[in-house]
Parts: structure tokens; C-alpha cells; sequence
């Protein structure tokens, strides 16, 4: 992080020696990685800078990378191909849509949503096929959605209903 307060300084002097002034205003904008690093510089160099916009910040890496690690695993077993994705988003938003009081698309409070994959998803008979998920699937879908425990705690929070890559309308 001091290289980022290295590079402010050092670019308001170049800026100084080639406008014959340091800029009047100095602002840092970052997201994720960029935006726990303004959260940083907020702190370890308050004066750099007039204003940070820190979107998003990846905080908490080692839950994300748990995370990460359990929705591999699952994928190993047994694969969701994009696209079951759609399939999928459908019957999450046929579940829960309209647990807000709208049906639109949207689902404003996922933890609402009471969709069970092992109820609420088609699974195939026979063979996989493009209109079901087999026993496998389903397993892998319910390890996604569920948080990563570790000697009886939650060490990562699943993935929330409704975050699936492809809504119901395709997007």
C-alpha cells in the first residue's frame, strides 16, 4: 500500500512540474481488491487523497477462497453445465418471485426464498437430459447454496437464491 501512496505523490509532482501546480483535488476510485485498498489508504494515508470510492471491497478473503474451494469440490463431483443455468434460474424465480409481493424478476430478499433443490428441481430418471439434473447435480447445487462449515461453525456463507449466472430471462 505504500507503493499506491508512492504513486500519488509522485503523480501530483509530476503534475506540478508540468502545470507549474499540484492538482487542486485528488481522488481514488477502486472496486474489490481496489476498493479494500482504498479503505487501506483511508487509513494509512488519509491526506493523499480528497475523496476514495471504495466499491465493493473484497474483504474477508479467506471465507471467499473457502467458498470458492466448496463450490469446486461440488463441481468436480458432478458438473452443472451452463445450460442447466437457465433451467435452474427458472425454477429458483418460479419459486420465490413473488415472495416480496411482486412477481418481476427480482428477488429482494433471497434469504426469503425457501427453494430446495431436491424438491423443487426436476430429476432426471434415466440418463442426464436438458430438462433435468441428476442426483449428482442436485447435491451440487444444494453444496453451493449451502454455507461451508468447519468443525460445526460457518466459516463462508452460501450462495444466496437467485444469484445464478442466467436469470429466467436469459440475462
Amino acid at each position: 500500500f505504500r507503493s499506491l501512496h508512492v504513486t500519488a505523490e509522485t503523480a501530483k509532482r509530476v503534475a506540478e512540474a508540468y502545470y507549474g501546480s499540484r492538482p487542486a483535488r485528488s481522488y481514488y476510485n477502486g472496486c474489490s481488491t481496489g476498493g479494500r485498498q482504498g479503505l487501506i489508504l483511508a487509513q494509512r494515508y488519509p491526506m493523499d487523497f480528497d475523496g476514495i470510492i471504495a466499491g465493493a471491497p473484497a474483504l474477508d478473503n479467506i471465507a471467499g477462497r473457502m467458498r470458492s474451494i466448496a463450490t469446486w469440490q461440488a463441481q468436480a463431483k458432478a458438473p452443472i453445465r451452463t445450460e442447466k443455468l437457465k433451467l435452474l434460474a427458472e425454477r429458483v424465480y418460479a419459486r420465490c418471485d413473488d415472495k416480496d409481493g411482486v412477481k418481476d424478476g427480482l428477488l429482494i430478499e433471497p434469504g426469503r426464498c425457501d427453494f430446495q433443490p431436491s424438491r423443487d428441481l426436476p430429476v432426471c430418471a434415466g440418463a442426464e437430459a436438458t430438462d433435468c439434473f441428476t442426483a449428482g447435480q442436485v447435491r451440487t447445487i444444494e453444496a453451493i447454496y449451502s454455507d461451508v462449515m468447519v468443525n460445526g461453525k460457518r466459516a463462508a456463507f452460501g450462495f444466496p437464491k437467485g444469484a445464478e449466472v442466467l436469470g429466467p430471462n436469459g440475462r
